[in-house]
Parts: C-alpha cells; sequence; structure tokens
C-alpha cells in the first residue's frame, strides 16, 4: 500500500448556520449553535478529534477561539469566534499560556471600536474580528487552528493563499504538519504548536483507538461495524481507506498494519 494512502488527512469544520438564531447564552439560539457545531464536526472535539458526542449523552463545551474575557461584551456571543471541544482541550490544554496570549490594550480597544456587532447575531467574522485575529496570533503561545474557522497563511503574516492543515500518520501513530502542502518553516512551527499545546502525540492522549479498530476487523474476518467510532481519525481512515474494499482486501490491509501499528502502544 502507498505510503500516502496512510497520511489521513484532518478536517477543516465548515459550519452551516441555517437557524434563524445563534447565541451562546442559554436558551434556544444556544441549542441551534451546539446543534450546528456538532453537525460540522461530526460529533468530534474540533482540537483533538475525540468523540464527545454518544448517541444522547453531550460532553462538548462550546469554546472561545479567542478568549472572550479579552473583550466579553464583543466575543462573549460572537458566533464565529465559538467552536466545539472535549473537555480537556477546553478546561485543560487551552488554558495553560492563556495571559500571554492577550493582545495589547491598545488593540483590544481598536477592535472593540471597530467591531459592529449592533446585530442580535452575526454569523460571518468581521474585519475587526479577523484583525483581531492576526494580531492575537502573534502573541506568545497563540499558535493553534483556531476553530471552526481555522487559520490561514495571511493569518500568520505569509503572503499565501492556503489553509494550514494536519495530516494523522497511521503508520507512526502520530499527527504531523501536511505533507501535501510546501509550508514554510514557520507554518510547520505553527502547525507542531498546536500539536503540543493540546499534546496529541503525548502518551497521555495518544489514542488507541486505531490499534483497537483493526483488532476486531481482523477478528471478524474484514467485516467492520458501522458504529460511532471513538476518534474521528478512525472515521476518516474507514472513508479514505477501506471504503470500496471487499472483506479479502480490507482483511489484507488491517493484518499488515495491526502488527506494525500495535508495536507503537506495547499491546
Amino acid at each position: 500500500m502507498e505510503k500516502d494512502v496512510l497520511m489521513i488527512d484532518l478536517p477543516r469544520y465548515f459550519v452551516e448556520y441555517t437557524e434563524k438564531k445563534y447565541s451562546y447564552l442559554p436558551g434556544k439560539g444556544r441549542e441551534n449553535l451546539q446543534k450546528a457545531l456538532y453537525n460540522a464536526s461530526r460529533n468530534y472535539c474540533m482540537y483533538c478529534y475525540n468523540r464527545i458526542k454518544i448517541d444522547e449523552n453531550d460532553y462538548g463545551h462550546l469554546e472561545h477561539a479567542i478568549e472572550a474575557s479579552i473583550a466579553p461584551e464583543k466575543l462573549k456571543n460572537c458566533i464565529p469566534n465559538i467552536g466545539i471541544a472535549c473537555p480537556k482541550c477546553n478546561d485543560k490544554y487551552k488554558k495553560v499560556g492563556e495571559k500571554q496570549r492577550v493582545p495589547s490594550l491598545q488593540d483590544i480597544e481598536v477592535f472593540k471600536k471597530e467591531a459592529d456587532c449592533k446585530k442580535e447575531f452575526c454569523i460571518k467574522p468581521c474585519k475587526a474580528y479577523q484583525q483581531l485575529k492576526r494580531v492575537y496570533l502573534k502573541r506568545s503561545g497563540s499558535q493553534f487552528l483556531m476553530q471552526p474557522q481555522g487559520v490561514n497563511a495571511a493569518d500568520i503574516g505569509i503572503a499565501k493563499e492556503r489553509e494550514l492543515k494536519l495530516q494523522y500518520d497511521v503508520l507512526n501513530s502520530k499527527f504531523i504538519p501536511s505533507m501535501k502542502e510546501q509550508y514554510s518553516e514557520k507554518e510547520k512551527n505553527f502547525l507542531l504548536h498546536h500539536i503540543d499545546m493540546f499534546c496529541l502525540n503525548s502518551v497521555e492522549r495518544q489514542s488507541t483507538q486505531m490499534v483497537k479498530f483493526l483488532k476486531d476487523t481482523i477478528q471478524n474476518e474484514g467485516h467492520y461495524t458501522a458504529i460511532e467510532f471513538n476518534n474521528h481519525v478512525v472515521e476518516l481512515f474507514v472513508e479514505t481507506v477501506l471504503k470500496g474494499k471487499n472483506e479479502e482486501e480490507i482483511l489484507k490491509i488491517c493484518e499488515n498494519l495491526y502488527t506494525y501499528v500495535s508495536l507503537k502502544f506495547h499491546m
């Protein structure tokens, strides 16, 4: 199998806002926002890709990409600034270095003055927000893929029309900057900081779901069940590598991968 096939592209989350009202505040608007974000993320955390909704059990947190405390009257209910994440990403990993990420008072005041928040809510980032985002991303510890809007090269001061993306290297069981782009060192370092910030390749967070999936599929002789997967990488692996193949082909792929991948986890 070609190695490139085993480089799984991690998604950019495109949120379809279709309801009449969205809000961070309790009520119907919050329910609408949660529904739109869950649909966009396919029920996975937008930062670590672990499942945050199982059946009707909801474990996701509405998460402000730029901390709402920077300008609460503008950012708390800024819909394009709100994503959905697991409790660990929101309450633990993203809290590290939070104070260092605060823009200067001058930049905050400019944002407050120029942000047009007269509407009850908006679903597209305004120019003032986009400028604050670029200022914010220059701060120490702010090099992460803000969700759900993502980050592109222009956001970090590079004159290129391309998004910053991650891939999952199945053979080595690790997240990496996408190999599909010829990223500069600055772009690579930005993506590596995101990986480190959320500890995606750490022993603590490294998911064993792929290994379990391969083992279960081998035991079922190449047949995998269409159940909800606990990690988005597994679902993407099924969609991009296994879809359209017969059980014999699937069994062969999984057997070849399991021997190699399971060694990473000493299973």
